[in-house]
């Protein structure tokens, strides 16, 4: 199947844990997308995805600065991942 990557980006605080909830919305009942959560190239945390289950992914950010959240998809369909980042407090 073809690769399909996306990507959303956020500022972290260093020291804050944040929460990203990760759903698959659309797409091949077999797809699996595949979540990573990145800070300067370091893979801070990562998930499958599968079926229609909400995960919930905890980061704690290494430092001040840009995190990234990629999403890899191998599977022939189009495959939308329905993604909400939570700081503290919300």
């Amino acid at each position: 199947g073809k690769r399909t990557q996306d990507s959303v980006v956020f500022k972290g605080v260093a020291g804050e844990t944040v929460t990203l909830t990760a759903q698959i919305a659309s797409g091949w009942e077999t797809a699996q997308p595949y979540v990573e959560v990145l800070q300067n190239g370091n893979s801070l945390a990562y998930e499958t995805l599968s079926g229609d289950a909400v995960y919930r992914i905890e980061v704690t950010v290494p430092e001040s600065g840009i995190v990234s959240v990629m999403v890899s998809d191998y599977s022939d369909g189009p495959t939308v991942v329905e993604l909400h980042l939570l700081r503290p407090g919300e």
